[in-house]
């Protein structure tokens, strides 16, 4: 009877720290179980939390660089039998760290507006499903499931100019062009197009990332043009990260895509399916990509393989609108293996990196000061 009782006060702290409604006090007592850990057994745990609690732990160690064969059987066994240890290895640090860094910062989900020629701006979020806005020879319209459609506004004269649809730090979006041509837009993107594709190709503009699924018109390529290179198409579908300047990724999942460099033309590639260029210091390298690591972002994921630190960080400034500065610049070549959740709050991700001796993080309002 005993052991029941302590087992339904370990499962009554597990729900509280899963719900981050644990007191202090409760949590020295939690503390005070696990440093005698007798091997007591959550029972009623639901599936739902065993995966999480499985899978965030696995991330954790992951982040560790690949963890050791008994670190994976720990996993498996921690998944399997709903041990509270996992619970608390996970929640205790989690929940202490987080606590000691603040305000929260969470990140901001569908965001974006479209610019019109005249320089007006007009948020998608104001549009109620079903409403639909014109500007200028341009109508767009709100979709159930929040995506922006565009057409023609046939009531108006087409005079070709050119609208940009903006997504800010932390915001994304999926909008469809007059074309019928799917974008999803990542954080911090621009993307320019004419109203109207009149001319002999589609062209567009992008600063940013974005996946496209482009509609097959057979007399009419599909052109998108970044910084560094021309993406030629007819109906296909991939992924562009052109956010920096001196660096460009093109990922072909489906159809067939030419790259040609902005500078020289004659330089140009074609890409099959599983295939990836890299436009870097003025040279295009082909290679094979992991599909589910390059899409991550569109799955609501930040996904990392032994990258640099300094990517890292980068890719958390434009999702949380914020600022990184690093103490060291050593600091920003530090590889990192791992995943994080774009639903989770920022010092979720950073109390991570500090479990895993990655580096450490004062948040200063929007700034963060990176050290060692």
């Amino acid at each position: 009877m005993k052991d029941d009782l302590k087992i339904q006060r370990i499962q009554e702290l597990s729900r509280k720290i899963l719900d981050r409604t644990i007191s202090a006090e409760e949590l020295k007592e939690y503390d005070q179980w696990y440093t005698s850990y007798d091997d007591y057994i959550v029972e009623d745990m639901s599936a739902e939390d065993l995966q999480m609690i499985g899978d965030r732990l696995y991330q954790r160690i992951d982040q560790q660089k690949r963890p050791a064969r008994k670190y994976l059987k720990l996993i498996a066994f921690l998944t399997r039998s709903a041990a509270v240890l996992a619970i608390c290895c996970l929640a205790y640090w989690t929940y202490s760290s987080l606590e000691s860094i603040n305000p929260q910062v969470e990140p901001l989900h569908k965001q974006a507006f479209v610019r019109d020629a005249a320089g007006n701006e007009h948020n998608f979020n104001e549009l109620k499903v079903g409403d639909s806005k014109e500007i200028g020879s341009l109508s767009f319209t709100k979709q159930i499931d929040g995506t922006i459609i565009f057409t023609e506004n046939k009531a108006k004269p087409v005079n070709n100019e050119i609208s940009e649809v903006i997504t800010p730090k932390g915001g994304e979006y999926k909008i469809c062009l007059p074309d019928g041509t799917l974008v999803w837009m990542n954080a911090d993107t621009k993307l320019e197009f004419k109203t109207a594709f009149t001319e002999n190709e589609r062209h567009v503009r992008i600063q940013g990332e974005a996946y496209f699924e482009v509609k097959h018109w057979l007399d009419k390529p599909f052109v998108v043009e970044t910084p560094w290179e021309k993406i030629r198409v007819l109906g296909t579908k991939f992924n562009v990260f052109a956010y920096r300047s001196d660096r460009s990724a093109t990922s072909l999942t489906e159809g067939t895509v030419q790259i040609a460099a902005s500078n020289n033309k004659e330089r140009q590639v074609i890409l099959r399916p599983g295939q990836q260029a890299l436009q870097i210091n003025h040279q295009i390298v082909v290679k094979n990509f992991d599909r589910d690591q390059v899409l991550a972002w569109k799955n609501g994921e930040l996904t990392f393989d032994q990258v640099p630190l300094e990517e890292v960080t980068a890719a958390l400034a434009r999702w949380y609108d914020v600022e990184f500065e690093f103490e060291n610049p050593a600091l920003k070549e530090i590889p990192f293996w791992g995943t994080f959740s774009k639903n989770e709050r920022l010092q979720e991700h950073l109390s991570n990196m500090e479990y895993a001796k990655i580096a450490k993080f004062k948040l200063k309002g929007r700034r963060i000061i990176v050290t060692k």
